[in-house]
């Protein structure tokens, strides 16, 4: 009995440490698999990231982080992924792209790949969220000082906001540090130009500040004599905010920047419209439209050329050519909203039932807003209503 006893403490002994031993293994296994598991993810999203495949690539890395959730390069390599402007097309996926950079930047804040990135996503105008922003420009900045790109953001930041004497300080600070950009010049000459009496920094009168801006517009010409676009910009500038005692002065001043800008890049997209514009202000329509039609064969990828072409036909009194300019524009971009749209008017007023009905089922189909959809339909009843009672009276008058 006593023998048999021991033999039982024995074989139980026996089994605990059979079942240790098999857990340890079985542990040990799963820890191997894991590994596999976990490499072979890797692997492939690094497959189908270098393929161009980044969802797939997305997908992949994060069945890795579920599987290895201390890899703070990983975390970060999926944030800039889900980031990418191709995989960030609603407002549901820049959100996501947020949260998960905001989530890489706690576990690695250093980051600065990764910090760039939020801010831009954070500015994007699905989200606005420009505080957010301006948080990570502050922490940025403070890192890489004197850097014009990033204070031109924290303008950007600062100016939504509304805090404009600041929006002005980062806008100038920036031109310091990088005094060939030219989108912070436009952004700060726009800043003073709009809120004139809010960001004087010296200035008595906002007639002072006004006259600053126009330096700065011609800051940014002499910073980038070589570029086109400066003249351009500096053209629209002067039309724009010419009063009536420089009119003329003002507008001479912009034809000779068009020239200008031709003259660095005849074939450009944006130079030949405006030409096309010029032109046209001339009372030079074949000057105009030879413009216009060189702007649709240099670019035919390029919706505003067709949309030009066709505001110009229809100006001239050419509807069949204003409309042969849109159907070739939609040919190449079918769900470019704003030809849709100038089609849709066109036809309605040309009395074209039919197409015009159909064009407004293609804007239907694209989710356009409602009430503009009803302002088309109403558009469209009432021209009809009219051709009816036109042809209703030429029948009476036929009988008669």
């Amino acid at each position: 009995m006593i023998l048999r006893r021991r033999l039982n403490v024995r074989l139980a002994i026996w089994l605990s440490a059979s079942v240790a031993l098999l857990g340890t293994a079985a542990h040990v296994v799963h820890g191997i698999q894991v590994k596999r598991n976990a490499s072979a993810f890797l692997a492939q999203a690094k497959r189908a990231r270098d393929a161009g495949r980044l969802a797939e690539a997305a997908d992949d890395l994060f069945r890795y982080l579920v599987l290895v959730p201390e890899d703070d390069n990983a975390l970060a390599e999926y944030s800039l992924l889900l980031a990418d402007d191709k995989l960030t097309t609603s407002r549901r996926a820049v959100e996501c792209a947020f949260f998960a950079l905001e989530h890489a930047l706690r576990r690695d804040p250093q980051r600065h790949d990764v910090r760039r990135r939020v801010i831009q996503v954070a500015m994007s105008p699905w989200l606005n969220r420009f505080h957010d922003a301006g948080q990570h420009l502050d922490r940025l900045i403070a890192s890489v000082p004197n850097d014009g790109e990033l204070e031109g953001l924290r303008a950007r930041c600062y100016e939504a906001n509304g805090d404009y004497q600041k929006a002005r300080h980062w806008f100038e600070q920036a031109l310091n540090h990088a005094p060939n950009d030219i989108d912070n010049y436009v952004r700060l000459t726009y800043l003073l130009r709009q809120q004139a009496n809010k960001v004087k920094q010296g200035e008595k009168t906002t007639d002072e500040v006004l006259r600053r801006a126009d330096l700065w517009m011609d800051e940014m010409v002499k910073a980038n004599t070589r570029s086109f676009r400066a003249y351009l910009i500096r053209a629209h500038y002067r039309k724009q905010f010419a009063t009536q005692a420089n009119r003329t002065e003002a507008s001479k001043a912009a034809e000779q920047d068009i020239r200008t800008a031709q003259q660095l890049a005849p074939n450009d997209a944006d130079v030949l419209l405006t030409a096309a514009e010029l032109a046209r202000e001339h009372k030079k329509p074949e000057e105009a439209r030879a413009c216009l039609l060189s702007c649709v064969k240099r670019h035919p990828e390029d919706w505003r050329a067709y949309q030009a072409l066709a505001r110009f036909e229809a100006l001239e009194g050419q509807p069949q050519a204003a409309l042969d300019a849109l159907h070739d524009g939609l040919k190449r971009f079918p769900k470019q909203l704003d030809l849709l749209w100038n089609l849709t008017h066109l036809l309605i007023h040309q009395g074209d039932k039919a197409a015009a009905s159909r064009a407004i089922n293609r804007l239907r189909a694209e989710v356009f807003p409602t009430p503009d959809l009803k302002y088309l339909e109403a558009r469209l009843l009432r021209n009809w209503a009219i051709i009816t009672r036109t042809m209703a009276l030429q029948l009476l008058n036929d009988k008669v």
